[in-house]
């Protein structure tokens, strides 16, 4: 599997922030810290996943990708996991 470089490390962690921050709140910075480091490996993780023997993902080219698009659905202010789960229920 591919090394992660601090720099490569550093742009998954600011990825994963920009769009947690985007769409979700949480009762504190720990709890936020721990979404993005969760977001951020998780895209190491896809990235360096072999898709066909000896193919990663990471090697598709941008011009060979077709990217999904984005679906949030925001929550509203005050929304979170705990308060959709009891609604679900």
């Amino acid at each position: 599997m591919a090394q992660a470089t601090s720099e490569a490390k550093k742009a998954r962690e600011e990825l994963a922030q920009s769009v947690i921050e985007s769409a979700l709140s949480f009762k504190n910075d720990k709890a936020k810290r721990m979404a993005v480091l969760g977001a951020a490996q998780m895209v190491f993780d896809v990235l360096n996943t072999e898709i066909l023997p000896g193919v990663y993902l990471r090697d598709v080219k941008p011009s060979a990708r077709t990217a999904e698009m984005p679906f949030l659905i925001s929550m509203g202010e005050g929304a979170n996991a705990a308060k959709l789960s009891e609604l679900l229920a």
